[in-house]
């Protein structure tokens, strides 16, 4: 399963295992347009609890939010390595 993932403190790329994904989307005035973000492959629950294991603290999320950063929003689980204090 992929998951979109991010870092708290925006490090890029967020983590080793990351790869770069593009998705294409309609934005709210008709247009199309790309957006690229991370994305780690977890399959099974082992891995999980190993990449929580390596990463401490992750916030998940069924959904990614639509922001400004990220238009498209996405359809990918999201992960987001909590490495810095936010409220």
């Amino acid at each position: 399963m992929l998951f979109e993932v991010i870092r708290t403190t925006g490090a890029w790329p967020p983590c080793k295992k990351a790869k770069e994904h593009q998705h294409t989307f309609t934005a709210s005035n008709g247009r199309e347009g790309q957006d690229k973000f991370w994305v780690v492959e977890l399959n099974t629950l082992e891995e999980f609890t190993q990449f929580l294991k390596t990463h401490g603290m992750l916030v998940v999320s069924i959904d990614a939010p639509k922001d400004s950063y990220h238009p498209g929003g996405s359809d990918h689980p999201g992960i987001e390595i909590y490495d810095d204090y936010r409220e």
